[in-house]
């Protein structure tokens, strides 16, 4: 168990990786594109150059292998070793044979555990990169056989200079004894003789110890051969390291966007801006964002993933109602086409079907659309009640739907902020309490109007719609701030448009339409049809209210 607690959290972070490598997928392929076409272009515009390698074999200076370790440990001396091809004896010996100074480059490398210098010359020429390689070679042997030569030299200098004094030594006391008149004069003399003697034989036996110097002491094995092609026009090399460079940029570039990104990443990330649990995460439906057609895909395509979603949803709401006397909800969003009129249709249908009696009502009095999904007549609505132009029962219809009451948003008024937040909308959501077990409301985005402001103190609670393509996160920090300073209590969110397929898609339009959205004229709302409905659309006929005809504005 306690394993499973300590893997856990680095499973959940590799596919938060993954998640974001597939989310940034082309932001990747494109560094690694540009990394890997840049390379491969620099190589192309290289002057082409060719390098040729000779090898040779590094052995004992001395000739005696027995003595062959106490006097040079090549292991140990082989960097030196090929750190001196580029001494100035060596380079200089290179030039004497090459009969010209080189005009390449020459590196000298050591294969590991080994006692080879591998000697590579680079050149615009390949018979002069191959004719360097040898020259430094053939410098190189001939500066090694002077070297095992100068040290056997130094070896046995002490014992030849010793030999030689002796010998003139020898040569003097000879002279004397010839010349000795007396026994005793001879004795001393042939007593030095002898001395001497003895001390040139020790030497010539110390100079026969001495192990003469090698005749090979390094050796050309691996002649150079002529280059047949560059050697910096490696394209698969330099496009595989380019690759690499270019991952490892792409996979930074990727995680860079997607701090900097402001979109909602997923579900969790809803949540923590919201300040409140996501209850339905719905996944991408084609053609929801079709305005002219009004699509409710519970009825339309109830066993779709999207409808599926919707249910789920319902189960909190119903659960919230039951344990937390929530009744009247608020569904609103930041910005426009975040799905909130789709949201509160299905929801409401979701909601009817489980024997739930629901009314939704259109609050957005500026640009309405749900009675679009009903294919309901939109003379008389909302705004007719809360003006005192219309009754109660004139704005109420009923749908194809069992348990479902819809009110339309009716004309678009001069001052919907001020009706949405009047006694009148007290009077109509009490009305409709007595009606409804859950009384859903449709209104308009958060951050463009302010009509949510007043209404929201209200109700007993607010769902938060958002688009997973184009909602940004600070937008969901604004509509969030503003209802806490009204009042306004987040049950949850609802998290539209989810591509599962393929990440995070679309791009972000600002709620810049404003003025558009303001200025819309009261045709749309009081033509009353709109659309042609999409399949699974209930039609609506008025309801019959017990109590008052309405509130009175």
């Amino acid at each position: 168990m306690a394993l499973d607690d300590e893997t856990e959290p680095q499973l959940v972070d590799l596919r938060e990786f993954l998640g974001v490598i597939s989310r940034r997928r082309m932001t990747v392929a494109a560094v690694v594109v540009t990394v890997v076409g840049l390379a491969i272009a620099m190589v192309y515009q290289r002057t082409p150059v060719y390098t040729a390698t000779a090898r040779v074999e590094v052995r004992p200076l001395t000739s005696n292998p027995l003595y062959a370790g106490a006097f040079y440990d090549l292991q140990s001396a082989m960097d030196t070793e090929a750190a001196r091809i580029a001494s100035e004896q060596i380079v200089s010996g290179a030039t004497a044979i090459l009969g010209t100074p080189t005009t390449g480059s020459v590196n000298a490398t050591v294969p590991a555990n080994t006692a080879l210098i591998d000697i590579a010359c680079t050149d615009p020429s390949p018979d002069a990169a191959r004719a360097c390689a040898d020259a430094f070679a053939q410098a190189y042997v001939e500066d090694r056989r002077a070297t095992a030569m100068a040290g056997y030299d130094a070896a046995t200098e002490p014992y030849t200079d010793e030999i030689r004094r002796a010998n003139d030594e020898l040569e003097r006391l000879e002279i004397g004894l010839a010349a000795a008149t007396s026994e005793v004069e001879r004795a001393t003399l042939l007593g030095e003789i002898a001395s001497v003697r003895s001390e040139r034989e020790t030497a010539q036996l110390q100079l026969l110890a001495v192990p003469a110097a090698s005749p090979t002491p390094g050796l050309v094995v691996g002649p150079a051969q002529t280059p047949a092609a560059p050697s910096n026009k490696g394209y698969v090399t330099t496009g595989f390291l380019a690759m690499i460079v270019g991952l490892a940029f792409g996979i930074g570039l990727a995680f860079v966007r997607e701090r900097l990104d402001e979109r909602l990443p997923d579900r969790q990330g809803f949540e923590q801006a919201l300040g409140a649990p996501v209850i339905s995460v719905v996944p991408k439906v084609p053609g929801w964002r079709d305005r002219s057609d009004a699509k409710v895909v519970s009825l339309s395509a109830p066993d779709s993933a999207a409808a599926e979603a919707y249910r789920a949803a319902r189960t909190t709401l119903l659960y919230l109602a039951r344990e937390g006397g929530l009744k009247v909800i608020a569904v609103t969003g930041p910005g426009q086409a975040e799905g909130k009129t789709t949201t509160t249709v299905n929801l409401a249908v979701s909601l009817a079907q489980a024997g739930t009696r629901v009314v939704a009502i259109s609050a957005d009095l500026r640009r309405p659309r749900l009675h679009r999904f009903f294919h309901l007549d939109n003379t008389i609505g909302t705004s007719s009640v809360l003006s005192g132009r219309g009754d109660l029962v004139a704005a109420l219809h009923r749908t194809d739907v069992s348990n479902l009451i819809v009110m339309p948003s009716g004309p678009v008024p001069a001052n919907p902020a001020e009706l949405l937040a009047s006694e009148a909308m007290d009077d109509l959501l009490a009305e409709l309490r007595s009606l409804a077990d859950i009384v859903l409301i449709d209104t308009a985005p958060s951050l463009v109007v302010s009509d949510m402001l007043g209404l929201a103190p209200k109700t007993d609670g607010v769902l938060v719609v958002a688009d997973a393509a184009s909602t940004h996160r600070s937008a969901v920090l604004q509509v969030r701030s503003q209802l806490e300073r009204v009042g306004g209590q987040i049950v949850g969110g609802v998290l539209n448009n989810l591509d599962p397929a393929s990440g995070r898609r679309g791009t972000y339009s600002s709620y810049g339409y404003r003025d558009d959205y303001r200025e819309a004229t009261g045709n749309e709302a009081t033509n009353g049809h709109g659309g042609r409905a999409g399949n699974g659309h209930a039609r609506g006929a008025h309801v019959q209210v017990t109590g008052r005809s309405g509130p009175k504005g």
